[in-house]
């Protein structure tokens, strides 16, 4: 390297355009011939496989996974093959990753020196294509190739733009385009979906490429199901947070069957009535190979994607949940589910490979998770007897501190019954109201009140019981105002929502006009909107409650599998499909076969619309006490996220002056976890402005009950609650 004095001859405080910069600018370097060792790359070391592209109405979109692989002998899970160039330019690679790096390096180079001439002039889609077409074709011909496809992606003139370049030049141009593995696999599946729908929305877009990336993770060797993806549009470039696709057993028809296929099909033909007993491919030939297994064979090769470490500490519980997915728990003499020997585990994960191994462990059979896994808040956890060995071994071996927080939780579920039984069937104030009794009250209202309370059937549950929507307005004939809405007992085990909804009726029908606090909170209330309340969005689950304590789902009857109910919090078209929800039949997560395909979620629906005119959507869940702002399915938030938080912070406020308790606000992927498919997204999404979740007392990991909480807690809980929807009808305007 030859150095030289003096000021440059370009401009007086850098480099010339392609030089290394060297500030303040009195040393401009001058390369001379390099002696000694070849420095190219002789063939592909660390490598990444395909990338996907796709052209939707108003932009592009471009995937690539996050796995790096050495061989076989190394996988790095980290490494970004997306690169923003500006804002309407991205790039994306396939192969080797070193030469990637190099390339990186020179184009950030050649866009900061456009910078610096500031003559208007930025890389554009198809000037970027065309240099970079020109460089491999010439290092095609000099015997020194880089080691890499590249898709070049953006706005040209407002329009989208997809390029592709091999390593040795060849180009082409087309909306949909794939590398790798993914030209095999992936590229019909974005061809024909263009096809059909060229104007795609960035939603539909996103969608797709979600499930060609699944695709690829279960064909492709060399790839991985976290990714992330570089969106172009024409308010710029924006790389969005990796995102983590679960296992989709929905395309297990396209691969060939492993181990924990064959154990899931076993369990289902020897668990389903005979009715709907599901066939089971190869179950009677494949029970002995899997019992000849020794545990850590069958965890890696359920796992063949994570570190050997992790297999040698989670293998033992592996082992142990498909040895006990054949047993299942018995039910007592009166068809209840026992829990009897259940106990809950509060836990934190600290880092992305704890929340790796929780999110492998709630696939297990009867392990229940109270809430996702995630890195903002504790996590409880129901664990079956028999398992508690083993999950708290690899708890401790993941270093994953634990609290025993329910030593037996069917104790807690028989004290709740005991206490269900001594109390008056009818006080919404000291009990909780089972369906037939929850009925009753609401019909008992109506004809107590007709001029103050509208009830009406919206639709059927699936078993065909009456969804009802009570309206409450300071005269139900007169006038129609804005609307508020509060949605109550989506997920059937979340007993203090109904009784929430139930004591707010009860507070603005007897309150309404008259003195005191509540009088002016109510009157305020009525005056201003009229109040429509879901008050059991899930009646088919909350009756089966009786039997099952901590059942969540609606009753949908699955015909392959004998696992039944769908999450009616995650049906919703709200990013249905995406993070929070699952494919599998059997998780509490599960969003149906299709967006909004429970009458359940679809009556919610219709009767909001035919309402019009919503200022508000309330849905009220536990536990955690928090209060979540939209939107819960993706990192990004709402556009008027903030002007959303402040009313909910003074809500929240009016809340614990109450009883003190303390509700945190926020955007649920940051304070709770993602979680596609839900109503008040949907709503957000459809025009209703203020939309929030409440999840209810106590706070998750407080040693408390959780979704049994004693019925001492209703009473406070009620008028806690109340006090914020009194907040929200202060704040939001008419």
């Amino acid at each position: 390297m030859e150095l030289s004095f003096g000021t440059t001859e370009f401009w007086r405080n850098g480099p010339q355009p392609g030089a290394l910069y060297n500030f303040p600018g009195n040393v401009e370097t001058k390369q001379t011939t390099q002696i000694g060792a070849s420095k190219r790359t002789l063939a592909p070391t660390v490598t990444g496989t395909s990338v996907l592209g796709l052209c939707f109405d108003g932009g592009v979109i471009i995937a690539a996974d996050m796995l790096g692989s050495y061989g076989a002998l190394a996988r790095y899970r980290n490494l970004s093959r997306l690169m923003k160039v500006n804002d309407t330019t991205a790039l994306g690679i396939s192969g080797d990753y070193a030469d990637y790096q190099f390339m990186k390096s020179v184009i950030e180079q050649r866009v900061i020196d456009e910078e610096c001439l500031n003559d208007g002039f930025q890389y554009t889609p198809k000037s970027l294509f065309s240099w970079m077409t020109r460089v491999l074709y010439n290092r095609r011909s000099n015997f020194n190739p880089l080691w890499n496809t590249f898709i070049v992606g953006g706005l040209q003139n407002g329009e989208p733009f997809l390029g592709y370049i091999d390593k040795i030049g060849i180009a082409y141009n087309d909306p949909t385009i794939a590398s790798g593995y993914g030209a095999y696999i992936a590229a019909p599946l974005l061809r024909d979906a263009y096809e059909a729908n060229p104007k795609m929305s960035l939603a539909e877009a996103e969608k797709k490429i979600d499930e060609c990336m699944k695709i690829l993770y279960y064909r492709d060797a060399r790839s991985l199901n976290k990714y992330e993806v570089v969106i172009v549009t024409k308010d710029g470039t924006m790389v969005k947070s990796p995102i983590v696709s679960e296992p989709n057993w929905e395309i297990a028809h396209m691969i060939k069957k492993s181990p924990l296929q064959i154990t899931t099909e076993l369990y289902i033909h020897q668990n389903a009535p005979n009715k709907t007993r599901a066939t089971c491919i190869n179950c009677k030939s494949n029970s002995r190979y899997i019992a000849r297994l020794s545990a850590v064979e069958t965890f890696r090769l359920l796992s063949p994607d994570l570190s050997h470490e992790m297999s040698a500490i989670t293998a033992l519980l592996v082992a142990a949940l498909l040895l006990g997915v054949s047993r299942a728990n018995p039910e007592n003499s009166q068809g209840r589910k026992s829990f009897k020997g259940y106990q809950v585990l509060s836990v934190r994960a600290e880092n992305e490979m704890q929340i790796e191994y929780l999110n492998l462990l709630q696939q297990g059979p009867e392990i229940d998770f109270f809430q996702i896994p995630s890195l903002t808040q504790r996590t409880d956890i129901l664990v079956p007897p028999r398992q508690l060995k083993d999950v708290k071994k690899s708890l401790r071996k993941m270093r994953m501190p634990y609290e025993v927080i329910n030593p037996d939780i069917e104790t807690t579920i028989q004290r709740e019954r005991q206490q269900l039984s001594s109390k008056a069937t009818n006080d919404i104030w000291t009990t909780y109201l089972m369906w037939e009794n929850f009925e009753l009250w609401l019909q008992e209202r109506s004809s107590n009140y007709p001029n103050r309370i509208q009830l009406k059937s919206i639709g059927k549950s699936i078993e065909g019981k009456d969804i009802w929507q009570v309206k409450v307005a300071a005269d139900v004939n007169g006038a129609k105002k804005p609307a508020m809405y509060v949605e109550c007992l989506a997920h059937a085990r979340e007993w203090i929502t109904g009784s929430v909804c139930l004591g707010s009726i009860e507070i603005l029908t007897t309150n309404y006009g008259q003195s005191g606090a509540l009088g002016q909170q109510a009157t305020l209330m009525l005056d201003k909107f009229d109040w429509y309340f879901i008050p059991m969005m899930n009646p088919d689950g909350y009756n089966f409650t009786k039997q099952n304590r901590l059942w969540r789902k609606n009753r949908r009857a699955n015909v392959v599998s004998s696992c039944p109910g769908v999450d009616l919090n995650r049906n919703f078209a709200a990013d249905w499909g995406g993070a929070g929800s699952s494919s599998n039949w059997c998780s509490d997560t599960y969003r149906g076969g299709s967006a909004n395909s429970e009458p359940e979620a679809q009556a919610v629906i219709d009767a909001v619309a035919e309402t019009g005119d919503v200022r508000s959507y309330l849905s009220v869940h536990s536990y955690s006490q928090l209060l979540l702002v939209p939107h819960a399915y993706a990192a990004i938030k709402a556009p008027d996220y903030d002007e959303l938080k402040n009313v909910g912070d003074i809500a929240m406020l009016a809340l614990r002056q109450v009883n003190g308790v303390n509700f945190q606000v926020g955007h649920g992927p940051e304070i709770l976890y993602a979680a596609s498919g839900g109503a008040f997204d949907y709503f957000k999404l459809n025009g209703v402005k203020y939309c929030y979740v409440y999840e209810l007392r106590p706070a998750s990991g407080s040693g408390t009950d959780g979704f049994i909480l004693p019925a001492s807690q209703i009473d406070p809980s009620i008028r806690e609650t109340f006090a914020s929807f009194y907040s929200f009808a202060d704040q939001i305007p008419a």
